[in-house]
């Protein structure tokens, strides 16, 4: 056995070049250096991307110690078996090859890690470091020029001018920016002549001023009329941001265009930062507008909503959005034959957008009650703007009320939060409150309705957001919360509201098959029959199965409200438990003949109460399927909620007539 010897680092670079490593290694980074210097000068003119030699560089850094294991793999390893061999066959040779392997590993570990270093270092240096072009500070600076007069008559330089001004005007009057005029950039002229071409008004504008926005515009002469031409730029890029329409006016009365050029202007910067919200191609003119907004806020009184929408409509022909706000309008006030002679008097044409036509497709769905067109429309529109408030709260409506999706409600609920908003000034807030709490009814979720409505109640005290915490009330047999809710409207609200309370709660323990228990609530309803109104009165003996009393008090009732479907068909169903047969056939028929336009299934519904009150499931079931297919809408006491239909809720017809939409 021989001594061990000493391994240096002279050594070990020896042993290296005796077996071919350094000349491998060398190989290597000869080539790599080719490479490099090669795509250095041709990455170019071969259209490869502009980091091309830097990935080239991260590559062959990764590649060097790999290639290093590569080496030993396929050849340090078979000398060292090799070697192993004539070890077996000599003993006493000297063994140099252990200390030369540890040696080898060693230099691969520092040879690595330099690799690790220089690959993080060329990537923080090309891409973790990229320059990051500064975030332009949009300001409402908006420089307005004076117009080019491309007349030919300088006598018309003035219009130029007058233009440039009375928009100026407009934008300060109106607070929707901070107009720079032409004085002030030729101020700024004069005082930098020394240090640049005195002319210079673009740089002027972009270098110093620097507006978010630049107006400028032209104006041409035509026999004997004014052509206006104008267009908003981005100060930062020159890119055109809107071109208007061209304006004509009479050549003797240039205002005329001036005035029309400036509601435009104006409307466009008012309404510009709710452009995804916006239903126009062009921008309304600015008082056009401002009627519009007027008749937002004054929505609760019908006759100056309406006046305020007239308005904005006479002095802006082309403005959208007031005609749609009207057609809703009457929609909403059950004014269906106005609602649709208003639709129909906007033609579609070619200058009606995308979502213009959306819109009226939505309506005209809603009024022919095609309620999968109706969510259809509806849905287009929620997705271009999820947020907003009244598109969200009207989704969830047609969702859950129209086409039977109370597992979509959640979603669309979710998507904004009702922290800190205004509940007493956000009506629509109250509308998607009500709406998520009977989906949650129709999904059995009844704690969860009860926990969202108790401090929205306690905010609001109209009586239908009242109405989910009743029948969830019921549904977990709380009977004291119940006596707590009518106690509180008995102090709050009408006698006739509190009484509708009553009549509402019963109806449900009349769903659960709860006779007795309806009975108390509606003849506690009795103890006040005095102060009610004929209405309630009626119902409230109807229910109790007072025919008699009740039958007296809707004959009185249709003689005022001939016309009434419900009257008609409590007296249908009325006569028919009193055997009167002559009488329930002339009911029958007079309901009948009540079929017009735009009821959306409310006959067929009522037939389908009757029947149901005989016990006739296959004609109940009929006219069910009439009602929804005519576009009646599901809610809170109609449907799977109506003690009529209890006995057939369950049954497959049912389920598939709530899906009919789907």
């Amino acid at each position: 056995m021989s001594n061990k010897t000493f391994f240096s680092f002279k050594a070990f670079l020896k042993e290296c070049n005796q077996k071919d490593v350094i000349k491998r290694l060398s190989i290597y980074l000869a080539s790599s250096w080719i490479l490099l210097q090669v795509l250095a000068i041709t990455w170019e003119p071969l259209g490869l991307p502009k980091h091309s030699v830097v990935f080239l560089i991260l590559g062959l850094l990764i590649g060097f110690p790999l290639f290093m294991l590569l080496i030993w793999k396929f050849h340090l390893g078979p000398l060292e078996k090799q070697d192993e061999e004539i070890d077996v066959l000599d003993e006493n040779r000297d063994k140099k090859r252990g200390p030369f392997f540890k040696m080898y590993f060693w230099s691969f570990g520092l040879i690595t890690t330099f690799c690790i270093v220089a690959v993080i270092s060329v990537i923080q240096t090309n891409f973790g470091n990229t320059v990051t072009l500064p975030t332009i500070i949009k300001s409402n600076k908006i420089a307005v020029l004076k117009f080019g007069n491309n007349t030919g008559d300088e006598t018309l330089d003035v219009v130029g001018k007058m233009s440039a001004d009375w928009i100026i005007h407009g934008i300060t009057e109106n607070q929707v920016g901070q107009a720079i005029s032409q004085e002030v950039i030729e101020d700024y002229e004069s005082v930098l002549t020394t240090q640049m071409d005195p002319k210079n008004s673009e740089m002027i504008i972009k270098e110093y001023l620097k507006p978010s926005k630049i107006i400028t515009g032209n104006y041409y002469l035509n026999d004997n009329e004014l052509l206006f031409q104008c267009t908003i730029s981005d100060g930062t890029n020159d890119n055109v941001i809107i071109s208007f329409k061209q304006t004509i006016c009479d050549a003797d009365h240039p205002l005329k265009c001036i005035e029309d050029l400036k509601q435009t202007i104006i409307g466009y910067l008012a309404t510009e930062s709710k452009q995804k919200l916006n239903i126009q191609d062009y921008p309304p003119k600015f008082e056009a507008y401002q009627n519009v907004l007027n008749a937002r806020v004054n929505r609760e009184n019908d006759d100056v909503y309406l006046e305020f929408l007239n308005n904005a409509i006479d002095l802006d022909s082309t403005y959208f959005e007031p005609k749609l706000l009207k057609i809703g309008h009457f929609y909403n006030l059950e004014d269906f034959k106005k609602a649709d002679s208003l639709r129909q008097a906007i033609i579609p044409s070619s200058a009606i957008n995308k979502r213009q036509r959306n819109l009226l497709n939505f309506y005209e769905a809603l009024l022919q009650g095609n309620n999968r067109k109706i969510y259809k429309t509806s849905k287009n529109e929620y997705d271009i703007a999820p947020f907003d408030m009244e598109t969200n709260a009207s989704m969830m409506v047609i969702a859950l009320q129209f086409v039977y999706k109370p597992e979509r409600i959640d979603s669309i609920y979710s998507a904004i939060s009702m922290k800190g908003m205004d509940l007493e000034n956000c009506i629509n807030c109250q509308y998607r409150y009500y709406i998520k709490a009977v989906a949650d009814i129709e999904l059995k979720k009844y704690n969860q309705v009860v926990s969202a409505m108790q401090p929205v109640t306690k905010i609001i005290n109209d009586y239908y957001l009242k109405t989910p915490l009743l029948v969830s009330y019921v549904r977990l047999g709380n009977h004291d919360a119940l006596a707590n809710i009518l106690d509180k409207l008995k102090v709050t609200n009408t006698i006739n509201e509190w009484a509708k309370a009553n009549i509402d709660i019963a109806k449900e323990f009349l769903l659960l098959n709860n006779k007795s228990k309806a009975r108390e609530y509606l003849n506690s309803v009795l103890t006040k029959k005095n102060n009610l109104t004929k209405n309630i009165l009626a119902n409230t003996f109807f229910y109790i199965e007072d025919y008699a009393n009740a039958e007296r008090l809707f004959k009185e009732l249709i003689k005022t409200y001939p016309k009434n479907i419900e009257f008609m068909a409590k007296l249908l169903i009325i006569s028919e438990k009193l055997n009167k047969s002559l009488e329930t056939e002339l009911y029958h028929q007079k309901l009948n003949d009540l079929r017009e336009s735009y009821q959306y299934g409310a006959i067929d519904y009522a037939l389908a109460q009757y029947y149901a009150s005989k016990n006739d499931k296959e004609k109940t079931i009929v006219h069910l399927q009439k009602s929804i297919a005519n576009g009646n809408r599901l809610n809170l006491f109609k449907f799977q909620h109506d003690f009529y239909f209890k006995d057939y809720i369950n049954s497959q017809e049912f389920q598939e007539l709530l899906r009919f939409w789907h």
